[in-house]
């Protein structure tokens, strides 16, 4: 079952809600999740429930970057778990996290399969796959921050930015 007792939702509509896990050892690291269907499937989601993640990712995104000032922020479809409703990780991408993804040799491995003429910089899905085992899974803190403090900026300026519906 979904570890709900470390979550805390920031916006909750009609199908969607907007939440942060306070364990995580990134700043922002945020998901957008689906509050009507029990699977990972779209086929399983209403019609109407599209316009509104269209917004909610919007709205995620934005409130990190204004608050926070990442590098980037990434975002991504994950699901598979059994007991996980249909989600998108919304993952601020710090300078810190760049640095510390350089210094992680065991992450690099995948570069070889490049192919000739491929940027020579990480791409999504390997950035999420170092944050997620380094900093999600072990709780560990890349930079020392409060998680409610993060919550709190990043709930308000989602609610000052979200539309009245």
């Amino acid at each position: 079952m979904a570890d709900i007792e470390h979550n805390r939702t920031l916006l909750q509509g009609d199908h969607w809600q907007i939440n942060i896990h306070l364990r995580f050892g990134v700043p922002g690291y945020l998901f957008v999740t689906s509050t009507t269907s029990e699977t990972d499937s779209f086929a399983a989601l209403p019609s109407e429930a599209f316009p509104e993640l269209g917004r909610f990712l919007g709205l995620a995104c934005g409130a990190v970057e204004r608050v926070l000032g990442p590098e980037k922020v990434l975002t991504g479809k994950f699901g598979m778990v059994p007991d996980f409703p249909l989600h998108f990780h919304v993952l601020p991408l710090h300078a810190w996290i760049l640095q510390a993804y350089a210094k992680a040799a065991p992450y690099h491995a995948l570069e070889a399969l490049n192919p000739e003429g491929y940027p020579a910089q990480p791409d999504a899905a390997e950035l999420i796959a170092f944050v997620w085992r380094e900093y999600c899974f072990t709780g560990r803190q890349g930079v020392a921050f409060e998680p409610n403090a993060i919550a709190d900026a990043l709930q308000a300026d989602i609610i000052a930015n979200a539309p009245i519906s």
